[in-house]
């Protein structure tokens, strides 16, 4: 098992910029790791519009291969397939969860005992407990590469300082810019530089998952998006949704 921990401690060290960048990786390996070592149960569905859940828990998590290890699956029924997607929903509270959505890479059998090895995710959805609304939307995104080629994405959640896009394939690596990206939801169009923070296949085997921080958002565009997000927020909490 690795010490995440020390393996995580350069970041702190860091500029702000790059803690920023890497908040939401720490924050993963950090939860994760916690839970394997608390023994936590973990409930996982097939897909995610399952309504049969079966319990596990973590027996490893490994930075290194970008991976989890869970066991075997309770009650026995289900038996998962690599490539198969799998939502995997973590109680702390009656009123906290943490999920993410990922892909079995491999099933281990070890002395009669099944186990599986999953894609480790970029990011984990805080019910209850994020800082930053994140707010599901579809949108388009688009801008040009250096050679002015047209790029185009779709906008799939956006917050106040990030946004995530999927797109067939992707030139990108974490750390890069881009450059006037024209955000297109509901009412709001925004432009905006954006620096990748993360580049993920594990939800969609045949689309890229591009996380991003928002660099250069005018104050103006970015009051209309507080506007809009407090808006979304407000309506989920009268929704039952938050």
């Amino acid at each position: 098992m690795l010490n995440l921990n020390k393996m995580l401690n350069p970041l702190h060290s860091s500029s702000e910029n790059d803690r920023k960048d890497s908040v939401e990786v720490e924050e993963t390996y950090d939860a994760l790791n916690k839970l394997q070592q608390s023994h936590a149960l973990i409930y996982v569905s097939l897909g995610q519009h399952s309504q049969n859940t079966y319990q596990s828990i973590i027996l490893d998590v490994d930075a290194e291969t970008a991976t989890i290890a869970i066991d075997e699956l309770f009650p026995s029924g289900l038996a998962l397939k690599t490539g198969d997607q799998v939502s995997v929903t973590i109680r702390e509270s009656t009123q906290h969860s943490l999920t993410f959505n990922t892909r079995v890479k491999a099933q281990q059998s070890e002395a009669g005992q099944t186990s599986y090895v999953l894609s480790l995710p970029s990011y984990l959805d805080a019910h209850q407990r994020r800082e930053a609304f994140r707010l599901a939307v579809r949108g388009k995104a688009s801008w040009e590469e250096n050679d002015f080629s047209p790029v185009h994405a779709k906008v799939k959640d956006i917050s106040i300082s990030g946004v995530k896009l999927t797109m067939p394939e992707a030139a990108l690596q974490v750390g890069n810019e881009i450059e006037d990206c024209e955000l297109k939801f509901s009412s709001l169009n925004l432009t905006c530089d954006l620096k990748v923070t993360r580049i993920d296949n594990s939800e969609h085997p045949e689309m890229v998952t591009v996380g991003a921080r928002m660099l250069t958002l005018g104050a103006a565009e970015k009051r209309k998006l507080e506007q809009f997000l407090m808006q979304q927020q407000r309506q989920n909490r009268l929704n039952g949704g938050l």
